[in-house]
């Protein structure tokens, strides 16, 4: 069961595929920021469905919104084995967008300290 406050603070809603045990993150995509994040997204062919796949920097964005101990564990691996592919700046520009709209003050700094770990252990 989903947890009501995370699916509206973040719009995503994780599931898991029975038959496989496959956890899947629905994004609950909206105008704007949503709609620039599909845009760049992958398509990818499985079996006979097109699924749009995120793009890898957009993902560590999404990721380091939704703050949960597993995202931020996720950021880390993404950090080390796709460094070469994710655009560092547009990283740094959406966070700090997120943190004006949001109010927030802690999504930049959390990357930061992600990536300096990242580099430490890469």
């Amino acid at each position: 069961f989903a947890d009501p406050a995370f699916l509206a603070r973040t719009q995503v809603l994780p599931l898991v595929h029975g038959p496989t045990t496959l956890p899947v993150d629905l994004v609950l995509a909206g105008p704007g920021l949503e709609e620039q994040f599909l845009a760049r997204a992958r398509r990818l062919a499985v079996d006979d469905v097109v699924v749009p796949v995120v793009d890898v920097s957009d993902l560590v964005v999404l990721k380091v919104l939704a703050a949960r101990a597993k995202d931020l564990d996720d950021v880390s691996t993404l950090l080390r084995i796709h460094a070469d592919d994710i655009d560092e700046t547009r990283v740094r520009e959406l966070l700090a967008m997120l943190e004006g709209a949001l109010g927030q003050s802690d999504l930049l700094s959390a990357f930061e300290r992600l990536q300096a770990a990242a580099r430490r252990h890469g």
